[in-house]
C-alpha cells in the first residue's frame, strides 16, 4: 500500500551515501526505509539498532533540517509520528546542550572561541603522542570553525577521541599527509571515521573540553 505524501523530493546528501555504503545490506535498506519515512511523512524510527542507529544518529541533524524546512517554506503540516514503537531513537546529549547553563552567562559565540581553543590544544598534544611532534595549530580557517561548529553540535567528546585515532590508523590519511585538523573536522571525514568503530584509548583527555 503506497503511503500518501504532498512531498515530491529532497536532496539526497553525499554523507546519507558514505554511511549507507558502510551498512551490511539488511542495514542498508533499514536506513533507506528510516530516511525515506522521515522526509516524506516525518515519521520516526525507534526500532533501529546497532550500526544502523548510529548510520542515522550521524545524520540525524541534516535529516531533520531538511523536513523543517520543507515544512516551513510548504506549510505542509506533515503531522508524522513513530514506527517501531512510541518514541523515536534516543539521540545522544549534544556539547550546545551540555553546556547550556554556561552559554546563559558567556554566550554561545564566547563559549565556542572556549571549546575551539580547547579543542586545537588538545589535537596539537595528541598529534605529538602520535607522531612524536606536536601540532602547530594555533587558529581555524572559516571553513575549519563552521565544519567544528556543526560538529560541536553534534557530538560528545568521546567521539572525537575515537574520530581521531581512527584517522591515525588509515594507511591512506597518513600516507598523503592528512592528519591534521581540516581534514578531521571536515563533516564527512569525520562521520566516516567516527564510523570505522571504537578508540581503545581512554578518552580521558576529553574531560578538559568541558570545564
Amino acid at each position: 500500500m503506497i503511503k500518501e505524501t504532498k512531498r515530491k523530493g529532497f536532496n539526497f546528501y553525499r554523507s546519507y551515501y558514505d554511511v549507507f555504503n558502510e551498512l551490511s545490506d539488511k542495514d542498508k535498506l533499514m536506513f533507506t526505509k528510516a530516511l525515506l519515512d522521515k522526509q516524506f511523512l516525518n515519521i520516526e524510527p525507534t526500532n533501529l539498532t546497532g550500526m544502523v542507529k548510529f548510520a542515522w544518529i550521524s545524520q540525524y541533524n541534516s535529516i531533520d533540517q531538511q523536513v523543517k524546512g520543507y515544512k516551513s517554506k510548504t506549510k505542509d503540516p506533515m503531522q508524522g509520528g513513530c514506527v517501531g514503537g512510541s518514541t523515536r531513537v534516543d539521540l545522544p546529549p549534544t556539547l550546545q546542550e551540555e553546556g547550556k547553563e554556561k552559554e546563559k552567562g558567556e554566550g554561545k559565540e564566547q563559549l565556542h572561541k572556549k571549546k575551539k581553543q580547547k579543542f586545537i590544544n588538545w589535537f596539537n598534544e595528541e598529534k605529538k603522542i602520535k607522531t612524536g611532534k606536536k601540532g602547530t595549530i594555533k587558529i581555524l580557517s572559516t571553513t575549519d570553525d563552521n565544519n567544528l561548529k556543526k560538529l560541536f553540535k553534534e557530538y560528545k567528546m568521546e567521539d572525537f577521541k575515537i574520530a581521531f585515532d581512527n584517522m591515525f590508523k588509515s594507511s591512506w590519511a597518513v600516507e598523503n599527509g592528512m592528519c591534521n585538523i581540516s581534514h578531521l573536522i571536515r563533516v564527512d571525514n569525520f562521520n566516516k571515521y567516527l564510523g570505522q568503530g571504537a578508540s581503545e584509548g581512554t578518552g580521558k583527555t576529553f574531560s578538559a573540553f568541558n570545564k
